[in-house]
């Protein structure tokens, strides 16, 4: 959209890939069905989301920069590859969740500690003397946690 914030197409963005599979998982079936796959490109990604695994099919994610990877590579592709491809993302993201997205996993040993370092931020602004800047960590910790419980601080 013309003239959009691009913090805001992006989430926009990436809430349209969550929905999609979401819908591909209940549709389809199958463990990987939903799953995204990703190959490094130029200043991005070329993204992909598994449709369907017998045959296997994928749907390019035209996000961001829309970085697509040959013809050639998707049909070449094996499920054992496409498997091992989503264990990897997989594993790599459990390292590094955002506090939303271990309460929706229900991983609340990191919300706590997020909620712990967001505390911390705001006594130590206090501290300080920077009240403003006390306020505003004040203010991203109730909307972290307003986030984490699925309702707007």
């Amino acid at each position: 959209v013309d003239g959009e914030d691009p913090i805001e197409r992006t989430v926009r963005q990436e809430n349209g890939v969550a929905a999609l599979s979401k819908a591909l998982r209940f549709a389809t079936g199958g463990d990987m069905a939903g799953e995204e796959v990703a190959w490094p490109r130029a200043d991005g990604y070329a993204r992909y989301l598994v449709a369907k695994e017998k045959p296997l099919q994928l749907i390019h994610l035209a996000v961001g920069d829309a970085w697509s990877v040959e013809d050639a590579l998707i049909r070449g592709l094996r499920r054992k590859d496409v498997r091992a491809m989503v264990e990897q993302r997989k594993a790599l993201s459990s390292i590094f969740k955002t506090p939303t997205e271990a309460a929706a996993e229900g991983d609340y040993t990191t919300v706590i500690s997020a909620g712990i370092e967001a505390a911390q931020g705001v006594v130590a602004c206090w501290e300080s003397g920077d009240l403003a800047g006390a306020v505003n960590q004040l203010e991203d910790w109730a909307n972290q946690a307003g986030d984490c419980l699925g309702e707007k601080a």
